[in-house]
């Protein structure tokens, strides 16, 4: 039996980082970064108005309550800057501050003296005084052109996808996933959730909560199997695991000292190196985890649903994590 504390650094020393790979960036949900990103150009690309209102010209000092200016062009978001603007600009959240302006008032602070056939503002008065600046977002403001906005180890989520996307980012690189499998072991056990049950089954619930938190931690689930309990069966599901490219198995059951327990035996007949069996801690005391001949790794979570969640959560996810790239937690 293995102490708690050096079990765990037994799986992650075992646990070798993924290699790297670019993907676009629209597929690079939940996945791990493998490098730091930095940003190709400015966010905002070009100085533009925080708010509708009226652009206007400081000349470094604040324009005063009460100054009424002539409204001589306006301005969407989209459209270019006019060139040469005397007096106001009227402009809209967005757009790019015209040459020689360098404030905004917004559109509630001012009233308009003057509207021309179509309605549009054509002199107005400040009811606020209006600083150099003032609602104006300046490029580079929120992210310089060459600045890390991501470090490697960063799980790209809503946020990061919407930062990679202002800044026009196409792909992206990340560490490839760990291919797994999960074995259920058990002639009790039942798969399907419609079927009645006979005397002495049970309803298969490590199967869909492994599978699920192996998603959510990362890996890409490659084969789910029930198998009885027979060694032969449980030894041809390895050798088609490992066939399949997977780099983690996982199973549940089999582990303990019962007569059925045949998976440590079956794993030293594959040549398996078995790195600890029975782990000093309650539940999930029978616990197993060996390197198999080509270098993947092997789980072996005890049958009960409460060990076999405690196996996964206290050791397979830190050895997923430890695949990403990720710190421990």
């Amino acid at each position: 039996m293995i102490a708690f504390d050096d079990a765990r650094r037994v799986v992650l020393t075992a646990a070798g980082i993924m290699a790297a790979q670019r993907i676009p960036v629209n597929i690079s949900m939940g996945r791990v970064l493998a490098e730091d990103v930095f940003s190709p150009e400015h966010l905002p690309s070009f100085d533009n108005t925080a708010m509708d209102g009226f652009a206007l010209a400081t000349g470094g000092q604040a324009v005063a309550e009460g100054t009424e200016l002539v409204v001589s062009a306006a301005l969407a978001a989209g459209e270019a800057a006019p060139a040469g603007c005397e007096g106001a600009c009227e402009i809209m959240t967005g757009a790019p501050m015209p040459d020689g302006l360098d404030a905004v008032i917004p559109v509630e602070q001012v009233k308009v003296l003057e509207l021309d056939a179509e309605q549009r503002p054509q002199r107005i008065r400040l009811l606020h005084a209006v600083l150099p600046g003032a609602n104006v977002r300046r490029r580079g403001q929120d992210i310089s052109a060459g600045e890390r906005i991501m470090p490697s180890g960063t799980r790209i989520g809503a946020p990061e996808r919407m930062v990679l996307a202002a800044l026009g980012i196409a792909d992206v690189p990340v560490r490839k996933l760990p291919v797994a499998a999960l074995l259920t072991t058990g002639r009790e056990l039942v798969d399907d959730p419609g079927q009645a049950l006979l005397p002495g089954q049970i309803r298969n619930s490590n199967g869909p909560f492994l599978a699920e938190r192996l998603l959510e931690c990362g890996a890409e689930l490659r084969i789910r199997q029930s198998l009885p309990d027979e060694a032969g069966a449980f030894t041809d599901a390895v050798r088609r695991c490992l066939q399949a490219g997977v780099e983690l198995i996982i199973s549940t059951g089999a582990v303990s000292m019962g007569r059925y327990d045949f998976i440590p035996d079956a794993l030293r007949e594959l040549g398996a190196e078995i790195l600890f069996h029975k782990v000093a801690m309650r539940p999930g005391k029978p616990l197993l985890f060996a390197r198999l001949p080509n270098g993947s790794l092997y789980f072996g979570l005890p049958g009960n649903p409460v060990s076999s969640a405690v196996g996964m959560r206290f050791f397979v996810e830190p050895a997923l994590r430890a695949c990403l790239g990720l710190p421990q937690e």
